[in-house]
C-alpha cells in the first residue's frame, strides 16, 4: 500500500518561507487554486477514513486516504477522474455529508522533495514537505529554518482544531459552491 510520508509546518512567515526556498534553489512548479470535495468515512477517534475528490481546474484526482493508527503515516490511493462534475455528483449520491473546500497553492520541488505552501478559508498559511522519508523531510525542514514549528502528518481538519475552527462548518459555509457545481 502507498504511504503519503509528509509534514506539515504551521505558524509559518510565507516570505520567510519563499526567501529561503530561493537561496536554497528550489524549483518553482506551479500555483493552483484547488477545488476540494471530502466524504468522511470514519472519523472515530484515533481513526481516519476519507475520500477526497480535489481539482485544480486541469487535473481531478480521487484519492481514498485511511490511517490505521494515530501518529501513523496514511496509506493514499489516488486516481485521475476525467471529469470534476461528473464524479462530485456521483459522490453526492454515495455519501450525504460532503464538505466542500477551495485553497490555493503554490508548489515547488528541492532535493526530491514536494513543498507546498497552502492557504486554506480562515486559517494562516502553512506548509507540506512530502519525501520519501521522514529523514529526508526532517533535512529540508532544518535547512528550510523556518520559525514555523513542525505539525505532523494530519490532515486539514487538524490544522483547523489547532486554530480552534470546525473545519466541517468552514467546508459548509462554502456549500453553496457546491450546489451550483452539482447542478
Amino acid at each position: 500500500m502507498p504511504k503519503e510520508i509528509e509534514m506539515k509546518v504551521i505558524g509559518i512567515d510565507r516570505r520567510e518561507v519563499l526567501g529561503r526556498l530561493k537561496e536554497l534553489g528550489a524549483r518553482y512548479i506551479g500555483d493552483y487554486r484547488f477545488k476540494r470535495l471530502v466524504a468522511t468515512i470514519d472519523d472515530r477517534p484515533g481513526s481516519m477514513k476519507y475520500v477526497r475528490l480535489r481539482s485544480d481546474g486541469k487535473v481531478h484526482t480521487l484519492t481514498l486516504k485511511q490511517r490505521g493508527k494515530k501518529g501513523t503515516d496514511p496509506d493514499e490511493f489516488e486516481v485521475k477522474v476525467s471529469d470534476f462534475k461528473e464524479a462530485a455528483r456521483i459522490l453526492s449520491r454515495i455519501f450525504v455529508h460532503l464538505l466542500y473546500i477551495e485553497s490555493k497553492r503554490e508548489e515547488y520541488s528541492l532535493w526530491s522533495t514536494q513543498i507546498t505552501i497552502d492557504k486554506l478559508p480562515q486559517i494562516p498559511h502553512y506548509i507540506e514537505i512530502e519525501g520519501k522519508s521522514r529523514r529526508q523531510i526532517l533535512r529540508v525542514y532544518r535547512k528550510l529554518m523556518t520559525s514555523g514549528k513542525p505539525f505532523g502528518n494530519v490532515p486539514s481538519s487538524a490544522v483547523y482544531e489547532h486554530y480552534g475552527l470546525d473545519y466541517k462548518k468552514v467546508g459548509n459555509i462554502v456549500g453553496t459552491k457546491l450546489r451550483r457545481i452539482l447542478e
